[in-house]
Order: structure tokens, then sequence, then C-alpha cells
């Protein structure tokens, strides 16, 4: 993993985050599998999220963008149980409310902003 770097889960792969010693220290990396589907889907974002919060912790900030069902709730939870931050797109906004809706309901957002609000969001967060 390096700063400035976004990297995308490719399709039926989840990704997660995982610390290996190289060189005698501790470093993250990057793991793609083909585990279990999580409420259906594969990749989902709680598998990353899960793994991220108890590496990164209040270090984190989860961003939930437009997306069916719940994916991501669970690991938005695990990640503010952590001391991380979120933040979660509007309703005015999104092409599907779901994802969003899961995590703004369940009082885990600490910023809800319309799309072109987000990156401004994430700048202010980091």
């Amino acid at each position: 993993m390096e700063p400035g770097i976004i990297l995308i889960a490719p399709g039926d792969f989840h990704m997660e985050v995982k610390q290996r010693q190289k060189a005698g220290k501790t470093v993250e990396v990057v793991v793609l599998n083909k585990g279990e589907r999580v409420q259906g889907v594969r990749p989902s974002v709680d598998v990353l999220l899960n793994s991220i919060a108890p590496i990164y912790g209040k270090n984190s900030l989860g961003v939930i963008l437009t997306g069916m069902g719940s994916d991501g709730s669970t690991g938005i939870e695990k990640l503010k149980k952590a001391g991380g931050k979120v933040i979660a797109e509007d309703e005015s906004t999104c092409v599907v409310y779901g994802m969003p809706r899961a995590v703004i309901e369940h009082k885990l957002a600490d910023h809800i902003l319309p799309i072109t609000k987000i990156a401004e969001g994430i700048v202010e967060n980091v």
C-alpha cells in the first residue's frame, strides 16, 4: 500500500488489508480472496472495512456511496468503534440509497454529504 493510491476490488474478489512482516518491519498489504459471499455479494465492503478497523483504528475514514442493500454497515460500525470517521452520501444524490441509508439510520455517519462534496469531505478528514 502507498499513500495517494486508490485500489478498487476486482469483480468476484473480496479485498482485505493484512499486516505482514517484511525485513523486520510490519507492513500492510492488500490481499484478494474468493471467500464466501457476504450478504450475497463479492466483493463486499464489509470484508474490507472489517480488516481495516483493527489496523488503522482512529486513522481510518470510511466513505459509503450509493449502492443497493446494507453492505458496509457492519464494517462501518466496527470502524467507528475503533475510532474511525465516516462519510455517507446524502440521499439527494444517490442513484440507490440502500448502503448510505443503512449507515445513516444506524447513526454511524459523522458527515452526510452530496456526491459533489465528498472529495472535499475526505480532504478535511484525513
